[in-house]
């Protein structure tokens, strides 16, 4: 992980040879690198908590906009 930040504020870019490619952020894949033991790129590993928070605050906003 070290590494990967060290790289990142040397060139702007996380990637280095000792972990998978991190592709740049995509809103429909959410390339997500997981640092553990081994290193690992996930998509989007959390999709359903990110869609329910989602709904959440929607109802949040809409609930905010009903009170004013």
């Amino acid at each position: 992980m070290s590494a990967a930040f060290a790289s990142f504020a040397r060139t702007g870019n996380p990637n280095h040879a000792d972990m998978p490619n991190w592709p740049a952020f995509n809103p429909r894949t959410y390339p997500t690198m997981v640092f553990a033991n081994e290193c690992k790129l996930l998509n989007d590993p959390n999709r359903e908590e990110r869609l329910a928070l989602k709904a959440i605050r929607a109802l949040g906003n809409t609930t905010a906009t009903m009170v004013q």
